[in-house]
């Protein structure tokens, strides 16, 4: 668990959070306050990006112990999350150089890994 944490939320996360903002002003999202990006819309984020890892890990877990151990589907399944993940984040953080670096710095440090 630790490995997909600091895979999937230290330098990416970060990464995302610290670039600006694309379709508004800072200036813009201060007036709006806390409120509107910390209820539904975190929600929905939140949903849909486990839907998403779910989405692609499982059938991932599944077809490797079907075809494997379970320490085999175990690997897959933990690079199936770390992978979902990082493709989320550079599908978020679009052409952002920060993105960029840090999610394929975390794919090449899984596959180092692995």
């Amino acid at each position: 668990m630790l490995v997909i944490n600091l895979l999937t939320d230290l330098a990416p996360s970060l990464a995302i959070a610290m670039r600006e903002p694309t379709g508004t002003t800072s200036a813009r999202l201060l007036e709006e306050g806390p409120h509107s990006s910390l209820s539904s819309a975190l929600t929905h984020e939140v949903l849909h990006h486990g839907a998403a890892t779910a989405t692609g890990a499982s059938p991932a877990w599944v077809a490797a112990r079907l075809t494997g151990t379970a320490r085999r589907a175990g690997t897959v399944s933990v690079a199936a999350v770390v992978g979902t993940h990082l493709v989320q984040t550079l599908t978020t953080g679009g052409t952002d150089h920060n993105v960029l670096v840090a999610g394929l710095g975390s794919a090449a440090v899984l596959a180092a890994i692995i």
